[in-house]
């Protein structure tokens, strides 16, 4: 596992690669824990040949804070040949704002079709 940060675009990279990871919480989280207002640094995540398991599927395995139109723009996942075990959600967005709402949860099927519709997008 390696993280770097660019200097030049303030993003942050993560690359996974033949990784085994067990959490009991969140493998990445971004934004304020304490729901304060907050930006989150972009982060471009490449994950090769992992299994990625949580100890509680109540756990998503990503979790960010703020504003959900710009959370789905901060994250970048290029994942190939990963195994997802025990998250029941692989990305939560949850909301900054006085007013509660529900997070916003991208279970398995979301998840790939979210990347899967990155793809097609770039490739075009």
């Amino acid at each position: 596992m390696r993280a770097t940060t660019v200097s030049n675009t303030g993003v942050l990279e993560l690359e996974l690669e033949h990784t085994t990871c067990l959490v009991g919480e969140c493998l990445l989280q971004g934004g304020d824990s304490n729901r304060a207002a907050a930006s989150t640094a972009p982060v471009k995540v490449l994950s090769t040949n992992n299994l990625l398991a949580s100890r509680f599927s109540s756990e998503p395995m990503i979790d960010m804070n703020g504003d959900p139109d710009d959370l789905v723009q901060a994250l970048v996942w290029n994942g190939n040949r990963n195994i997802y075990c025990g998250f029941d959600i692989l990305w939560r967005l949850d909301h900054l704002s006085s007013v509660p709402s529900e997070p916003v949860d991208f279970g398995f099927d979301q998840w790939q079709n979210r990347w899967s519709a990155q793809v097609s997008s770039d490739a075009e």
